[in-house]
């Protein structure tokens, strides 16, 4: 968080610019590129970089496999990462990665031809067919505008970054060829076994059905109550004061600047003939026609020149606001109201909120709730922030904080007697499905069947859809996760047999499996081969993981030894 606004009101507006636009289409203006993509800069020492078999990493490797990253997110999103992601362990934890795999390829003397990274190029990235001409004026202009201009990334940048690629695939292949060795047998035992249908009866122990059942006493809810009242305390939360600036106010003069560019149908034409014409769709997922999605591009502008506007006012307002207020002071509440009433804004004031349940109407980031809950916000030489909303800013100070504190018992009354009568439930619940599969145990053990020992105890089983492990939900489980606890558990349990019972926090049941339908040979035949490709492929993915975790936690030193890398 920046220490004044007064001395740093310039980089604030920077920093939200660059957060704002980076997630609109943008093509007018060569000054709004974003500068995240310049590949080098750094003059750190090469020690700062961290080492890979023990030889030092220069600043030279690190930035060009940087340059690399950035082309597989290009290629992979389809979109440049942010700033955000430009500045985040996850993007250094990339290069890293990177750069073993640069290392393992030189170790192993493992060379890419010039045939192997063109046809590369052909048919992975631009997914050409064997014969199909090249598009060489096509290509270059990616180079030239998507490369070149967005993002700075050399030629030089994308021939490294090919032949990286293809001697991914090459090590791949090396250390995850025991995944090819997986014969047909084995693969079809799985394809069997993962698609036989499992006909289930089900009894289950909900919540529900107890909960009608449990007595609570006054002095059961003060005990509960004493027990687990730091369940019931207050975090620290804090009310602001705020003044919002909406975007479709500052339209009009997005509006005026658009219609002051002579060229701009003729921009917009360029826009969307260098961009990935197939990512404009509808709310449907279908594909825009050109038409419409140059209208999408010229009112991503739009929004863009508005959100401009919009920023530079607020800025403009926020060192008013601060040059009214006596230095060192703190920027009290009537301060804020003669501010507003001056320059026809409107004060409001928050009900006091924690950071897990921001005010709804502000929409605020993470990053924007961060900085209202970090030190040194509201403090007299840091009394206001700029923060980015969904469809506008806010300019945004510190009325009031307060401490963490315990509600007391009335307060939270009908919170505390509803966790105390669900968890007295959960024990009733819990007790009820032990014993009774201990009475299924006791009974199929003396040769009774499932039908009957359900009849003795007084419980319907509720006959299933029949399922497979490789099914995701039932007529009668449409929740994915529950179904998910379920899959697993019957996967296990032999015909004829039954599960021990599932607690109430995961469904509360007790599963017995009837029978298994194995699947015709004439769908095993026909599937068959098209599973077992992708089952030596996952198995190959599986080895390669494996070599690849195990060999970088023992050659790969880190920069910054703290933060967990690959």
């Amino acid at each position: 968080m920046t220490n004044t606004f007064r001395r740093h009101h310039k980089t604030i507006m920077w920093i939200i610019i660059v957060g704002t636009i980076v997630s609109f289409v943008y093509f007018l203006s060569p000054n709004a590129r974003s500068p995240g993509g310049m590949g080098g800069g750094s003059s750190r020492p090469v020690a700062f970089y961290g080492s890979i078999n023990g030889e030092p990493i220069t600043q030279q490797q690190f930035d060009t496999a940087r340059q690399e990253v950035r082309l597989d997110l290009r290629f992979s999103r389809r979109s440049w990462p942010s700033a955000r992601d430009e500045s985040s362990p996850t993007m250094t934890n990339l290069v890293y990665q990177r750069l073993f795999l640069q290392s393992e390829l030189k170790q192993l003397h493992l060379e890419v031809t010039t045939e192997a990274a063109a046809r590369y190029t052909r048919e992975t990235l631009l997914g050409l067919q064997p014969g199909q001409p090249f598009p060489q004026d096509q290509f270059n202009q990616f180079v030239s505008k998507i490369l070149n201009q967005e993002r700075r990334v050399t030629l030089d940048d994308f021939d490294h970054y090919v032949r990286d690629q293809v001697g991914q695939q090459l090590l791949f292949s090396l250390f995850g060829m025991t995944g090819q060795l997986i014969s047909q047998k084995e693969a079809e035992f799985f394809f069997r076994r993962d698609n036989e249908k499992m006909e289930v009866e089900l009894v289950r122990f909900p919540l529900t059905n107890f909960t009608p059942k449990v007595t609570i006493t006054p002095e059961d809810l003060t005990n509960f109550y004493i027990e687990n009242q730091t369940a019931y305390s207050l975090p620290e939360r804090e009310q602001i004061n705020y003044i919002r600036f909406d975007l479709t106010n500052y339209y009009p003069v997005a509006d005026k600047f658009l219609a002051g560019l002579t060229n701009l149908d003729a921009q917009i034409d360029s826009a969307y003939a260098n961009s990935d014409q197939s990512s404009f769709k509808d709310e449907a997922g279908a594909p825009l026609p050109p038409e419409a999605a140059k209208a999408k591009i010229k009112e991503a502008e739009r929004m863009r020149q508005a959100a401009h506007a919009a920023l530079t006012n607020v800025n403009d307002l926020g060192k008013i606001l601060l040059d009214s207020h006596g230095k060192d002071l703190p920027l009290t509440r009537a301060g804020w109201q003669s501010f507003a009433q001056t320059n026809g804004l409107t004060l409001l004031t928050s009900e006091p909120f924690d950071r897990e349940n921001p005010p709804q109407e502000l929409q605020l980031s993470s990053s924007s709730l961060s900085i209202i809950f970090g030190p040194g916000f509201g403090e007299p030489d840091d009394p206001l922030q700029v923060l980015a909303g969904t469809n506008g800013y806010f300019l945004v100070g510190l009325e009031k904080q307060y401490p963490s504190e315990i509600q007391p018992l009335e307060a939270v009354r009908a919170k505390v007697t509803e966790d105390c009568r669900n968890q007295r439930a959960t024990v009733m619940a819990s007790s009820a499905g032990t014993n009774f599969e201990a009475a299924v145990a006791l009974g199929m053990a003396r040769g009774q069947t499932f039908d009957a020992i359900c009849a003795a105890q007084g419980v319907k089983p509720e006959t299933l859809t029949p399922f497979a492990a490789v099914d995701t939900s039932i007529p009668e489980i449409l929740d994915k996760q529950q179904f998910q606890v379920l899959d697993s558990v019957v996967y296990k349990v032999p015909t004829g047999q039954c599960s021990p019972f599932v607690p109430p926090q995961y469904g509360g049941f007790v599963a017995f499996v009837k029978s298994r339908t194995a699947l015709d040979e004439a769908t095993v035949q026909r599937d068959i081969p098209a599973y077992l490709d992708k089952f030596r492929r996952k198995r190959q993915m599986d080895a390669f993981q494996e070599w690849f975790g195990r060999e970088f936690q023992a050659h790969v030193v880190p920069a910054d030894k703290s933060a967990p890398a690959g």
